[in-house]
């Protein structure tokens, strides 16, 4: 009989030792698990979470503890889709597990899934008309009670236009009335603290929208006057600019006809001089022609009288296109004296309309700028007659503030981890 009693003990402390062993075992995974997958901003560490929990599945050690864990770091790595697939499997194998149905609410708060949430908040006022939740320490049920109060309080306030509905309503009224007195002035100071926040913020939103309103439409006011500035400035610019260009160009035009004025005498010293020398180049052309002529009949004829005779008569017409063409290098000499004169009078007046032309150039450079002027001020005042919006960054900020879930239910995800590993 000692014996076996004895034998009773010795396997009972084996198997004491077993599963104190198996739980340190599951500990230093858990651990390992955090570890590869606690950094949330690394490509590498989403990837060795995912293999240091696929490893613990593939050794069958993946538990509803496995799963939770896997679900913190899933949320902690803002894979929140993933993280409620890991969170759904371990409340599937431990359905009493509080921390685990209040993650998995954020996760359906923080993707805007309303109504799911609902259902499980009233999954867990279920819980809460169960005898072995009366158990419970009286800090984790008051943390309890303090969730659902800011559960519903953003669901009313900051999620009200796309939560709100009956099933939320009845929920509401069934959870209330489950709670004691001393419990409900718990949940109605966390309710309370959502909906106040949210009130305050939404205040601040509002007046820095008005404040946002009348500061546009001060800057609008000092925008248009610039702009009228801008605009009279530019017209006054465009009147001068054109009346210095008509000026220029009335002063080209004047240039112009007193270059045709003086120019006038020599061009007809030129036309006089050129109908004076057709006539020796129409003598010349004659006699040099007819000279020609008798030389080659001279040449082919054989009585020497008649052919020195010839000979004779050339010579004289050569001496003849001598001096007519004497008396045209005369005439061409003179026209070479008055072509170079008008030359002169041309350079003279080109110096000046180049100045003038160069002036009208730069005219005519500014008044494109000034018309690119024009419709920059086209785009301006388009661009201040839109209508004014309250919209500022820092309103943005307020209102992103102010429907933000985690301004009110910050994730608990370093104390949860901290209290998971320390369950075993």
């Amino acid at each position: 009989m000692r014996a076996v009693c004895l034998m009773a003990v010795i396997l009972c402390l084996m198997t004491a030792r077993i599963a104190i062993a198996q739980e340190a075992a599951q500990q230093g995974d858990l651990t390992a698990l955090f570890d590869a997958g606690w950094d949330a901003t690394s490509a590498a560490s989403r990837t060795a979470a995912d293999q240091a929990f696929q490893s613990l599945a593939r050794q069958g050690r993946s538990d509803a503890r496995a799963h939770y864990a896997y679900a913190l770091v899933l949320m902690k790595q803002r894979r929140y889709d993933e993280a409620l697939k890991a969170v759904d499997a371990s409340l599937k194998l431990e359905a009493t597990n509080l921390a685990a149905r209040q993650n998995k609410i954020r996760v359906l708060v923080l993707t805007k899934s309303y109504p799911a949430a609902v259902v499980e908040l009233e999954r867990i006022g279920q819980q809460l008309a169960e005898p072995s939740f009366a158990q419970k320490p009286p800090k984790q049920v008051e943390e309890v009670v303090r969730f659902l109060g800011r559960m519903i309080g953003f669901l009313e306030g900051p999620a009200g236009k796309d939560a709100a509905s009956a099933n939320l309503r009845r929920v509401q009224r069934e959870l209330e009335k489950q709670l004691s007195e001393q419990h409900f002035a718990i949940y109605e100071e966390a309710r309370d603290g959502v909906l106040t926040r949210f009130e305050e913020l939404t205040g601040q939103t509002q007046q820095g929208r008005e404040e946002a309103l009348a500061e546009g439409e001060k800057k609008r006011d000092e925008a248009k006057q610039d702009l009228e500035i801008r605009r009279t400035e530019q017209q006054m610019r465009r009147t001068e600019l054109l009346t210095q260009a008509e000026k220029l160009r009335a002063e080209i035009r004047d240039n112009e006809a007193a270059l045709a004025k003086e120019e006038r005498p020599l061009l007809d010293q030129i036309a006089r001089l050129d109908r004076q020398a057709e006539i020796p180049r129409r003598e010349i052309a004659i006699l040099v022609t007819e000279a020609d002529r008798l030389r080659f009949i001279a040449n082919r004829t054989e009585d020497p009288f008649e052919r020195d005779r010839l000979r004779f008569r050339a010579q004289q017409m050569d001496i003849a296109a001598a001096r007519y063409d004497s008396d045209l290098a005369i005439l061409e000499r003179e026209a070479s004296v008055v072509n170079a004169e008008r030359a002169r009078l041309q350079e003279r007046f080109a110096r000046q309309n180049a100045t003038l032309v160069g002036a009208l150039r730069g005219i005519d450079a500014e008044l494109q700028e000034l018309q690119k002027g024009e419709k920059r001020i086209a785009m301006d005042e388009k661009r201040v007659n839109r209508p004014l919006t309250s919209g500022t960054r820092a309103i943005r900020a307020l209102e992103a503030e102010a429907n933000a879930f985690t301004t009110y239910e910050p994730l608990p995800l370093e104390e949860d981890r901290q209290r998971l590993l320390e369950s075993f």
